[in-house]
């Protein structure tokens, strides 16, 4: 149980479908046109972004890592190599101006797949 009122729950799940909103508006003027939020329970917001599982989030810092969590399990069951939290910066109403968050290891092997698709294109 979260402590919420129930007017309070629901002013949070607004603001997060606007955020998912948000950042998928974002994606799509930016090279993602079959980007689309995802309703299904337990999965990432935004799906159609490469190899991607993709969690957008309001969430305060210290609960981080549970959304990195949510979105490996997601990726795991969708059989994606890569997931990622797009947190909203405070302050910020621009996407473009929130963080991805993600673990190391998947961070380098985004960018080791990035290196060799630039060394085959030189070629």
């Amino acid at each position: 149980m979260t402590g919420l009122s129930g007017a309070r729950l629901d002013q949070n799940r607004r603001a997060g479908r606007a955020w998912e909103l948000a950042c998928l508006r974002h994606l799509r003027i930016h090279g993602w046109p079959g980007a689309e939020r995802h309703n299904d329970k337990h999965a990432s917001d935004i799906v159609g972004v490469w190899d991607i599982a993709l969690e957008c989030t309001l969430a305060s810092w210290d609960k981080i890592h549970m959304k990195v969590r949510q979105a490996e399990a997601d990726a795991t069951r969708r059989g994606l190599p890569y997931w990622c939290v797009w947190k909203k910066s405070n302050g910020k109403a621009d996407p473009g101006e929130g963080l991805v968050v993600l673990p190391a290891h998947v961070f380098f092997g985004l960018v080791a797949r990035l290196e060799s698709a630039e060394a085959k294109e030189a070629v």
